[in-house]
């Protein structure tokens, strides 16, 4: 699943290419992918209009009209976003699409559907209505308030990590991460951690994710410190080039360094 790297990659890629451009029309290949909005209203709230400016904030990308309205975006477990004209290659499972006057087309394509998409007034007020914790990356989200999340609940630090409610942004693939980086089992649990190392865990997401972001969330272009470049491929420990393990954590599957990973 996309997760606030990618969804990061994708601002940055909407900014780049989609915004200032008037939308002639916009095709819905599968309304199946559109929250709280119907077909023909959604359509007609986009005719004519521009996109002026992209946002993110955990999971989700907004992008800002020139009415001040929002259509968000969500990429479910396989979304992304592709700005093209008819000579390129189409993606091949486009849900929806915005056609823009200069003959290019920016496509929403989300292959098993659990994306979303739709328009929102406010942008703090949708956040308030999906019951969003702050963006792990905002530079508003301070030690303090991440370590007050933490404390005092129960269950697991992954699980934690990986709840919207807590933070935004964060899924399996970089909590992973996060943990591998502390050297903390996957089923470490929230009541084992001092607010020393809750200090240390908060430094270490923003810095993960810091780094995916400029690897363009791509495993490939990771430092090879990373236990991400290495999952998808030698699934070697980088530091101790033990095999790397996997294991069902809330019901996801986590990958690990038992011998790094070990308390």
């Amino acid at each position: 699943m996309p997760e606030l790297p990618d969804v990061e990659k994708f601002r940055l890629y909407l900014q780049s290419t989609a915004l200032h451009q008037q939308i002639r029309t916009t095709s819905i290949v599968d309304a199946a992918v559109l929250k709280g909005i119907g077909e023909s209203h959604f359509s007609e709230s986009l005719r004519g209009r521009t996109f002026e400016k992209a946002h993110r904030h955990g999971k989700f990308c907004f992008l800002r009209q020139d009415d001040q309205r929002f259509v968000f975006l969500h990429f479910g477990m396989t979304g992304f976003v592709k700005y093209y004209t008819k000579e390129m290659t189409a993606p091949e499972h486009i849900r929806l699409s915005f056609e823009f006057t200069n003959d290019y087309t920016l496509a929403y394509n989300c292959q098993r559907k659990f994306g979303q998409v739709g328009i929102t007034n406010d942008i703090e007020g949708f956040i308030d209505s999906e019951e969003l914790g702050p963006d792990a990356l905002d530079g508003e989200f301070g030690e303090d308030e991440f370590i007050q999340r933490l404390q005092g609940r129960r269950g697991m630090l992954k699980t934690a990590l990986m709840n919207q409610q807590v933070i935004a942004g964060i899924g399996n693939i970089y909590s992973d991460e996060i943990l591998f980086q502390q050297r903390l089992h996957p089923k470490i649990s929230l009541g084992q951690l001092k607010k020393t190392t809750l200090q240390r865990i908060y430094t270490t997401m923003r810095e993960v994710l810091t780094k995916a972001i400029h690897a363009e969330a791509d495993p490939a272009k990771m430092a090879p410190s990373m236990l991400t470049h290495h999952r998808y491929g030698d699934g070697k420990c980088p530091s101790c080039k033990a095999d790397i393990e996997k294991i069902e954590v809330a019901g996801r599957r986590s990958c690990y360094c038992p011998s790094c990973q070990d308390n």
